[in-house]
């Protein structure tokens, strides 16, 4: 008679009942993680385990166990590539308008900063606008991860689908058509930064969430993260709004209050194919008080992020002075060929 499977103890500890079940250890959960993302667990109990800790929620020592298993299983290039900031992109988006924070990211790179955005290539289940507004400004998904850091070597910019990067973490992710709900393997997703970027850049839809991810990544060691309430769960920020972003830094976390940009208030509603498109935005050919502030305002939170600025408002005015000039950058070359 065979005995009891291993990953059993770690479905028993979490879902025993109220009063005797409890959270798992950073290293339980770095087991714990490995063996769903290898298939060592059955999906059955993938499915119990992932349910069990949706109803209850993980913890940042559950999420960075999480994290650092599926780290383990990425394809590293050699030499390792030079990122100075993560842009994960995983929301669905189908609360959100144009994806303005894809141009956010360009505005970056063309003032230097090496980007590294990674989400659900264009045609899986669960894809947001990404991946297809990329395609629109001619940026292709790289095939592997090597040919991600050639992109960065190149262009300073490289989106890395997460089936490329870590194909186990993307089947994980495709049990959502089979159990109906999101998993801590979406958060996991948020937080995986690849190629150990110096800087994570990280949106939420759930504020709660804020915090989870500024205490995970403190466990991980991250060397800086910022993490906001972004449109749609994106890394956007919305001009309309006051933003509170949640850092850590060197260890140590804190909050920093950055203004509304923009005094109307009305939300926008477009959905990227009513729009005129951001190529036309990038070009002067749209014009849009509040697209164009949610663009130079998110980038200004990638450029703190980055190191590029020492506070919010002398990152607001990069951002800006970079969007006033950005005919003249090599990006606007690129961008205006498709």
């Amino acid at each position: 008679m065979a005995g009891e499977h291993p990953f059993a103890a770690f479905i028993r500890a979490i879902g025993t009942g109220p009063g005797r079940a409890r959270t798992l250890t950073e290293d339980e959960a770095l087991e714990a993680a490995r063996m769903v993302l290898t298939g060592a667990a059955t999906q059955a109990q993938t499915g119990a385990f992932l349910m069990l800790l949706r109803y209850r929620r993980e913890t940042a020592e559950e999420l960075a166990g999480f994290v650092r298993a599926a780290r383990a299983l990425i394809a590293q290039p050699h030499p390792p590539p030079a990122v100075d900031l993560d842009w994960p992109s995983y929301a669905l988006g189908r609360t959100r308008g144009a994806p303005f924070f894809v141009l956010a990211a360009r505005l970056v790179v063309a003032s230097g900063v090496r980007v590294l955005m990674h989400g659900l290539a264009e045609g899986e289940r669960y894809a947001g606008p990404t991946a297809s507004a990329l395609a629109g400004l001619g940026i292709a998904p790289a095939a592997s991860t090597a040919a991600a850091a050639q992109s960065l070597a190149r262009d300073r910019f490289a989106f890395l689908p997460l089936a490329i990067a870590c194909p186990w973490l993307q089947r994980v992710l495709d049990l959502r058509d089979q159990l109906g709900l999101r998993s801590p393997a979406n958060t996991v997703a948020r937080l995986l930064n690849p190629f150990g970027a110096a800087a994570v850049f990280g949106g939420v839809f759930h504020p709660g969430y804020r915090e989870l991810h500024q205490d995970t990544a403190t466990l991980l060691g991250e060397r800086r993260l910022g993490v906001l309430k972004g449109g749609g769960g994106e890394s956007e920020r919305d001009p309309a709004k006051p933003c509170e972003l949640f850092v850590v830094e060197a260890g140590e976390t804190r909050t920093e209050a950055w203004p509304a940009l923009i005094a109307d208030p009305r939300r926008r509603s477009a959905s990227p194919a009513e729009t005129p498109g951001l190529a036309a935005l990038w070009r002067g050919e749209w014009a849009d008080d509040e697209a164009i502030a949610a663009v130079t305002g998110t980038a200004a939170i990638a450029l703190r992020l980055a190191g590029r600025a020492a506070s919010p408002e002398e990152a607001d005015r990069q951002a800006r002075d970079l969007w006033a000039r950005r005919g003249r950058d090599a990006i606007r070359e690129a961008i205006s060929q498709h």
